[in-house]
């Protein structure tokens, strides 16, 4: 059973302003046992309504529920999507002075081909298509998903896992659906992702860990060349958490040193916390 706002319904508004205009945002939180990085996710998310101007909604509220949710689901492994749009609204962009924020909590089951994926890697190539500019000073994560949508059905109908997508000067910015990182001669780099990507949340921890743990890293300007000359390259979101790339395009990558490094941290450290 879904919760909205807190209470188990699988019931909303017809004038939901997130049905109409896909005006909110949503976090995309893994539950084994306990909710992963749910302080980076309600950060950003509390970040994200804030940008919109939606009325913060309070993050001790939302971890309530949320614990709730995992209780009432008897939840013990399970990907847990958060949304939080503006709510009723009349017709028309503009939304009006006064509002009440719809909160809804679903959920669903992790599927068998990440844990294969995660150990056999995956197949990534480069999208025909350039994503858009972000009006926004920083991408937020949201409820706006138009161009992944069609960008998942172009990697499908090329048969690749995932695509890299660039902005229209060409720089690559990401994956579909994933961060993305680049070794190589032994530093870590990734995109700038700026007025373009998402800033996610399981990049910020593999930033963190790098720098906390003397790993040389560097947010960068990348080219497709330089993707295709790296030594290993590895995509990064909160439900596959690290994904070693095992090829791109036509060019094998065999090395996981530093990858499998990092994930090992990354590892150590969702467990502490």
């Amino acid at each position: 059973m879904s919760f909205i706002n807190g209470v188990e319904s699988d019931n909303i508004s017809i004038m939901d302003r997130g049905l109409h205009y896909g005006d909110g945002v949503f976090e995309t939180i893994v539950f084994d046992g306990k909710y992963l990085l749910l302080d980076y996710h309600l950060q950003r998310l509390v970040s994200g309504c804030s940008c919109l101007q939606i009325p913060i909604v309070n993050k001790i509220q939302l971890r309530n529920e949320l614990e709730d949710y995992s209780k009432c689901n008897n939840l013990t492994k399970a990907i847990v999507k958060l949304i939080v749009t503006r709510g009723d609204g009349q017709r028309g962009y503009l939304p009006q002075e006064k509002s009440e924020p719809t909160r809804i909590i679903t959920h669903s089951g992790i599927s068998d081909k990440v844990f294969v994926d995660r150990v056999q890697g995956v197949f990534i190539g480069f999208s025909e298509n350039n994503i858009s500019e972000n009006i926004f000073k920083k991408g937020i994560k949201s409820l706006n998903r138009l161009e992944q949508i069609v960008l998942s059905m172009e990697a499908v109908t090329k048969g690749f896992d995932e695509l890299l997508v660039a902005n229209a000067g060409g720089d690559i910015i990401e994956g579909i659906k994933t961060n993305l990182f680049i070794i190589k001669n032994d530093m870590v780099y990734t995109p700038q992702t700026g007025r373009y990507g998402i800033d996610g949340v399981f990049r910020r921890l593999v930033c963190e860990i790098c720098v906390n743990n003397s790993i040389p890293i560097k947010i960068a300007t990348i080219s497709k060349k330089f993707v295709l000359t790296a030594d290993e390259i590895f995509l990064t979101n909160s439900i596959v958490g690290i994904l070693p790339v095992c090829r791109i395009q036509d060019i094998e990558l065999k090395c996981r040193n530093i990858t499998d490094k990092i994930s090992r941290m990354v590892e150590d450290k969702i467990i502490k916390n």
